[in-house]
């Protein structure tokens, strides 16, 4: 559920059809769970938004919960109700593209049954961390930025020559 232009869509979809997967586009919502229920992923990479909106569903159900029908039972019964919602066949999610919710997360972890991997990166590049730690290989490092954003930084710092690989600054 990331839009095509993020680099992370490009390299997630070559993979997995390079590795004999399968690969499936969903509409967006309401139509994106009845996709997911047909298409049975194994594993969703998405925005946290995705997962926001379903966890204030829940809180919603919970808060309009018949009378008499206790905070515990209606909690359970809203949780069984989006259990299913993504097919049966997940193993993971990973949210990224914008900060995730420690509420979210953990409610997606209790609601699904599957781990929840919150992954931190650029669009051009990717993720560089998941759940906080960067990942192998990644250096990063602050760099001085010109006061002035038309001043530009000469491309020797931008290209590390000896390997041929961009250093990209922010």
């Amino acid at each position: 559920w990331l839009p095509s232009a993020w680099g992370t869509d490009r390299v997630l979809v070559w993979n997995t059809l390079q590795c004999g997967g399968r690969v499936g586009f969903a509409r967006k919502p309401p139509g994106l769970f009845e996709d997911a229920r047909e298409l049975g992923p194994l594993d969703i990479v998405s925005p946290p938004a995705v997962f926001d909106e379903l966890f204030a569903e829940y809180q919603n159900r919970v808060r309009r919960r018949e009378p008499g029908l206790g905070e515990a039972r209606a909690a359970a019964e809203a949780l069984a109700s989006f259990h299913n919602l993504l097919g049966p066949r997940l193993r993971y999610l990973t949210l990224g593209g914008a900060p995730v919710s420690p509420a979210t997360a953990a409610w997606a972890k209790r609601c699904f049954g599957v781990e929840v991997f919150e992954s931190y990166g650029t669009t051009e590049t990717t993720g560089i961390a998941t759940n906080g730690r960067i990942e192998e290989g990644v250096e990063v490092r602050v760099v001085h930025r010109p006061a002035d954003p038309r001043e530009r930084l000469p491309v020797e710092e931008l290209l590390d020559r000896e390997t041929g690989s961009a250093k990209f600054v922010y």
